[in-house]
């Protein structure tokens, strides 16, 4: 299956790009494209424990498995006012 990734902030500056799609094995959840958009870009492994994450908008926990098409949205945490 394949999911979309959309990374922000400072996660968009690492990896260069604001999404990306991933291929995935069916029945897939959240902690494995976790792991394996860590093992591509380890700076943002590095981040993951302040990083919030949504599947189509809604924030999620790891273990939600994933399905074919979903958005998967990652959000560092911001500053500003």
């Amino acid at each position: 299956m394949k999911v979309k990734l959309l990374l922000f902030a400072s996660l968009k500056d690492i990896a260069g790009r604001r999404d990306l799609e991933m291929e995935l094995d069916d029945g897939s959840t959240l902690q494995q494209v976790t792991e394996k958009l860590a093992s591509l870009y380890p700076e943002i492994g590095r981040m993951q424990n302040s990083v919030r994450i949504a599947i189509n908008q809604e924030f999620a926990d790891e273990n939600i498995p994933l399905n074919n098409g979903d958005e998967i949205a990652f959000l560092p945490p911001m500053s500003g006012g």
